[in-house]
């Protein structure tokens, strides 16, 4: 356990907090809706997922992630969650646990999917469920009751089998003991850095090196196909002050939801310290849904009437005009609304697509111009090649000098005179803890880890490390103590719940893991050919 934690040390317990929401919500029970036919992509057992099943799960994700980052997520970030992948993994762990729950015997009845929907907050009307919200509600995010309640019903399955794996599993006070060391722990190490721009002159290209690296990735020259947009924005916060929220709708959200609440002390989080903040999601929920109103009023007569200018200038809606973009570089605002890309980038000039919506907002958009994808021939982009060729071979040929800086070291040679003579900086970091970053190095958790394993008699890592901007870091031990600052006594309750989670979590992520590897061994999960097109 101790080395799951080290291994996990950066401001773990974030992590852990965001990490169980995404296990539990997401990666097993997933959000797929179950609906339209399409081909086959994985068999597991008898049941049969498709291309569609798999889109849907894949802009699901997406649109996850675009709530919690909002402008952060940018096309870098996306290409590191490997969402594609994690749509297939969502979608097969889904599949399995559908089949292990049949043999469990384990079932959820009608009942218990009524109880639960009848409890959400974004359901009610003064406390009450209202069946005409619900069906509003379902009908503005495209979803119908059959398959709303289908989801539910997949979710509280999921969670009865993971009950399961929470009643053998407890946290030792050995363990709390090594949480402690390992958080208690300082470190201060002198960091050799080199940029990737210092080998940049030690690198030249003739033109059948540049016409080969062009010839080899024409995707990466070719300009994307790019849209002109105008925006009618309906936003929650306009429609706030319309919006009442009493007592006992605070009060239901909040016992409905006890169970998901953060504990302390073996109890939910008292009511007085989270009642504004339910209040302000309820709030929210009904400005969107008057929101939502108000636009799909305005799409209706837009799309009947072809007025769109008009229309605005009649009800004083101010139109956002946005010029020409790709998918690639959409404007933060319309990168956070679900379906965007696919709506604004399949439509016809002129066109305008249905009520679309962020977790703030709903909208109306018009694509007013296009511009089709294009491959520039060379010559135009012979100086882009060039920078990106040099880019790439400088990278290679300084973690080359750095690996070689790194073997000597190794053998005993003096830190500093190999960092000048490679014309690497030297920067000492001063005492830190676990975190995010290495003060004056960056964000890598492979850096962090093998940093907090360095010491006196191993004072040099295994390899080179390169951060996101491409700088490469050898680090050298110098220095590590242990400090208490009094807050372990204060915190030792909740971090031991927190604990328990995280363990509950890695026994069940572990379980299902053989569960799939035997299943594929026995032919139980067959790949298709058409996963290698995703």
């Amino acid at each position: 356990m101790l080395e799951f934690m080290r291994k996990h040390a950066q401001s773990w317990l974030i992590k852990v907090l965001l990490g169980l929401i995404i296990a539990v919500f997401v990666l097993y029970f997933g959000s797929t809706r179950w609906s339209d036919p399409a081909e086959g992509l994985v068999t597991v057992g008898d049941q049969i997922i498709t291309f569609n099943d798999y889109r849907k799960e894949y802009q699901n994700l997406l649109d996850m992630y675009r709530q919690r980052l909002g402008a952060n997520l940018t096309e870098e970030v996306v290409k590191s969650l490997n969402l594609k992948q994690q749509a297939l993994d969502n979608l097969v762990n889904q599949a399995v646990l559908r089949i292990k729950a049949d043999e469990m015997d384990i079932r959820v009845s009608d009942e218990e999917v009524r109880a639960i929907i009848v409890m959400q907050p974004a359901f009610q009307r003064d406390g009450v469920f209202d069946p005409k919200r619900y069906e509003q509600i379902l009908r503005y995010q495209r979803m119908s009751p059959e398959e709303f309640e289908a989801l539910q019903k997949k979710a509280i399955l999921a969670g009865k089998v993971q009950d399961i794996f929470r009643q053998g599993v407890k946290v030792s006070e050995k363990e709390l003991s090594d949480l402690y060391r390992l958080q208690s722990e300082r470190v201060n190490v002198e960091i050799f850095k080199l940029p990737a721009g210092a080998c940049r002159g030690k690198a030249s290209a003739t033109r059948e090196d540049l016409e080969k690296y062009y010839a080899d990735r024409k995707d990466e020259f070719r300009i994307p196909a790019r849209v002109q947009v105008k925006v009618l924005t309906f936003a929650a916060e306009d429609f706030m002050r319309k919006v009442d929220v009493s007592d006992a709708e605070i009060r239901s959200a909040y016992d409905a939801n006890k169970s998901r609440l953060p504990q302390v002390k073996g109890a939910p989080v008292p009511f007085e310290s989270v009642k504004g903040r339910i209040a302000e999601e309820i709030r929210l929920i009904k400005a969107m849904n008057l929101a939502a109103g108000d636009a799909k009023k305005a799409h209706d007569t837009i799309y009947q009437e072809e007025n769109f200018e008009a229309y605005a200038s009649k009800q004083g809606l101010r139109i956002q005009e946005r010029g020409f973009f790709s998918v690639k570089d959409m404007p933060a605002e319309l990168k956070q609304i679900r379906d965007a890309e696919t709506q604004l980038f399949s439509i016809r000039v002129g066109e305008i697509t249905p009520v679309l919506s962020s977790p703030r907002a709903h909208y109306v958009i018009k694509v007013t111009a296009k511009k089709e994808a294009t491959t520039p021939p060379f010559e135009e982009v012979k100086k882009d090649v060039e920078e990106r060729w040099a880019a790439v071979e400088s990278l290679k040929l300084c973690r080359k000098e750095a690996e070689a800086a790194l073997e000597r070291l190794r053998k005993g040679e003096d830190f500093r005179s190999v960092a000048k003579q490679t014309g690497a900086e030297v920067l000492e970091t001063g005492l830190f803890a676990p975190g995010s970053e290495i003060p004056k190095a960056g964000s890598s958790p492979e850096l962090m880890n093998a940093v907090f394993q360095l010491s006196e008699k191993a004072p040099y890592p295994s390899e080179v490390y390169a951060t996101n901007d491409g700088t490469l870091i050898i680090p050298r031990f110098k220095d590590r103590k242990r400090v208490d600052d009094g807050s372990w006594e204060k915190q030792k309750d909740m971090i031991k719940v927190i604990l328990l989670r995280a363990k509950e979590s890695e026994y069940f992520q572990a379980w299902l893991k053989d569960v799939r590897e035997t299943m594929e061994k026995d032919g139980k999960i067959k790949m298709s050919d058409n996963v290698q097109k995703l």
